[in-house]
């Protein structure tokens, strides 16, 4: 409806395409107005598209996973050990299969975090995986770092893809997989890795025999 008002507003008028039995190029389904052939061609895919995406993001294994944000110290007072189970069984090749150890380490790790004086609690995996004592809390230690390492959003992924076309350009064409990583590392998250540009001409002038001498 809004879609034909502003068609309307622009003096556009709203048709069906030209249908071909064998046309590839474009989307070509049946329809008997042009919005119902908007509606199958765009709105459809796109709603399946969006619930495939909701499907996989929570599905029971992410589900499984999410738990662990348990041992986060600003919320773990909110769950009981009960609450981690289903992450247990599926990070059991990396902790103790003794669940009674795994229940006294993570309540002595509540207890300490509800007896804190601290004022400010992590409420981040990264803040709370460094506060995390690993010789005294093994095993707590290993499943906040799963949590840690865990890809919340694809927005680093996407960053990088957008990256790529500005590193990797005809001119560069034959640059390796290496230097071409590392490149994008530095660009990247250059918002939170310190990169000092000497250290790095210095390395890069040391590494191997060049044709211009950087060191001067």
């Amino acid at each position: 409806m809004q879609a034909q008002e502003l068609a309307g507003l622009s003096g556009t008028e709203l048709v069906l395409p030209r249908r071909n039995i064998r046309q590839r190029n474009r989307v070509n389904v049946p329809a008997g107005s042009p919005q119902e052939y908007f509606m199958r061609s765009i709105f459809i895919p796109f709603l399946d598209r969006v619930l495939g995406d909701l499907k996989e993001r929570f599905a029971d294994h992410n589900s499984a996973v999410y738990c662990l944000s348990s041992l986060i110290p600003a919320f773990i007072h909110q769950y009981s050990f009960d609450y981690l189970l289903p992450a247990l069984e599926m990070c059991d090749k990396f902790v103790d299969d003794n669940q009674n150890k795994l229940r006294s380490e993570f309540d002595l790790w509540k207890q300490r975090r509800i007896n804190s004086a601290e004022a400010e609690l992590p409420k981040s995996a990264i803040d709370s995986f460094s506060a995390c004592n690993e010789s005294l809390y093994p095993n707590v230690a290993v499943l906040r770092q799963v949590l840690a390492t865990l890809p919340v959003t694809t927005a680093i992924a996407e960053r990088l893809f957008s990256t790529l076309k500005r590193l990797k350009t005809y001119l560069r064409s034959s640059m390796a997989d290496d230097r071409l990583t590392s490149l994008a590392l530095i660009h990247v998250p250059a918002e939170t890795i310190p990169v000092n540009a000497a250290n790095v001409i210095d390395k890069f002038a040391l590494s191997d025999q060049h044709k211009l001498n950087f060191l001067r």
